[in-house]
């Protein structure tokens, strides 16, 4: 016969597992939640993130349930293999949002180039390291586009936009924007 004392302390060894199975459940609901579905990184999740929460819960209440308690090595290994999962699903999804290179590699060649280049808004210094770029960026406002365009008939200008858009050179995705590069020509056609 099972004291009460025991299965109160099964009650709490439960916690954990449970923890585990309503994160995995949330993780595989977020794309479909409105307040999460209109953040890119969660548009571009699957189920595989959630589905691993979710088996490393129920693998944990199952050792929970035969082995009436929660070892310290199940639960320690659980935890890192949680973490392991969040990291390379969350980077996978979200990993080119936050490289910049390819970005900062075009500005490198337009400067060996002397291809005009300047950044349209606020420009905090983002390629000047990944480019190893040697030379300034040019800012400028956002009114001024059409006037460097007609001084700078060959140039490119860069942006962070909230949207994408086909009338572009070159796009990537940056954080919740779009990093987007543009000719001259193809600002003054816009």
């Amino acid at each position: 016969m099972v004291s009460s004392e025991s299965q109160q302390r099964l009650r709490y060894e439960w916690v954990l597992p449970i923890c585990f199975t309503m994160i995995g459940l949330f993780l595989m609901c977020m794309p479909y939640m409105s307040t999460f579905a209109k953040l890119a990184w969660v548009q571009a999740m699957d189920f595989t993130w959630g589905a691993s929460v979710l088996i490393i819960g129920v693998v944990l209440f199952t050792l929970t349930l035969y082995l009436r308690r929660l070892s310290i090595l199940a639960v320690s290994t659980s935890v890192v293999l949680a973490i392991f999962i969040g990291f390379v699903c969350f980077f996978q999804y979200t990993g080119l949002a936050y490289n910049l290179k390819p970005a900062a590699e075009k500005v490198k060649y337009f400067q060996a180039h002397h291809i005009p280049v300047a950044y349209v808004g606020n420009y905090q210094g983002q390629f000047q390291f990944l480019g190893r770029l040697t030379q300034a960026i040019e800012v400028i406002p956002p009114d001024e586009s059409l006037n460097w365009t007609t001084a700078h008939p060959a140039g490119y200008l860069i942006s962070l936009e909230k949207k994408a858009d086909n009338n572009t050179s070159y796009s990537q995705r940056q954080r919740e924007r779009w990093l987007i590069f543009r000719t001259a020509e193809q600002v003054r056609g816009s």
